[in-house]
């Protein structure tokens, strides 16, 4: 009978000292240490060590923002303000092109009531200030809602902005004529809150009857057939 041959491999024993495991208490003279044996960062491996002379990073607060804008010039701190107002007016990106989109129109309507045919007095930057505040758009984007004008298409909105910032301008000339008050997207933002009564002393019972979408499609059909 022949002997069974069994092969084994001479494999070191792992050092389990708490000497190696701990690391930081390795003496300086040890051969671990001079080979060249890196002991843990404190902490833990996957967090990062707080650099001398830096905090650790943090959320910048309200606090924290509001004496930021203490140290900015008033030109800047009113630039600032407005942009945080434009920021309030219309959060969604489709608002945004809405608010923008009025902008222009009423931009343009101005334009044509000072008889200036590149545009209003004031510039287009001013009058989106103005009109994209939250107090003057929102109505505006209620009327859009309850008219049905919300759901149209972006070029047939587009001409229902157009239309509707005649409609206002007109009738805002009116009350600057009325009251000699200069014609201006302020006054424009003021009387926002009537766009509804104007429209419908323009065109009485469309909303009501749900026609009020049929007044921009006629508008837009002879572009159209053209």
């Amino acid at each position: 009978m022949k002997a069974k041959v069994v092969l084994t491999r001479n494999i070191p024993a792992r050092d389990t000292s708490d000497e190696f495991v701990r690391g930081t208490d390795v003496d300086k003279k040890s051969p671990v240490k001079k080979a060249g044996f890196i002991p843990p960062l404190k902490g833990g491996i996957n967090k990062p060590p707080v650099l001398p002379g830096r905090s650790a990073e943090r959320k910048m607060g309200v606090d924290d923002l509001l004496a930021a804008a203490d140290l900015l010039e008033p030109a800047e701190r009113k630039q600032l303000l407005d942009r945080l107002s434009l920021a309030r007016s219309a959060a969604p990106d489709a608002a945004l092109r809405d608010v923008e989109m009025w902008s222009v129109a009423v931009y343009e309507a101005l334009g044509a009531a000072n008889g200036s045919g590149s545009g209003a007095a004031q510039g287009p930057m001013i009058i989106k200030r103005s009109v994209a505040a939250p107090g003057a758009w929102a109505p505006v984007a209620e009327f859009m809602d309850t008219s049905g004008f919300k759901d149209l298409k972006v070029a047939e909105r587009q001409a229902a902005y157009r239309f509707l910032a005649q409609l206002l301008v007109d009738h805002v000339v009116s009350i600057a004529r009325a009251k000699g008050l200069p014609v201006g997207a302020k006054l424009v933002s003021s009387c926002a809150g009537q766009i509804s009564e104007v429209f419908e002393r323009a065109f009485p019972g469309y909303i009501a009857s749900g026609l009020a979408k049929v007044v921009v499609r006629q508008m837009m059909r002879p572009a159209a057939e053209d």
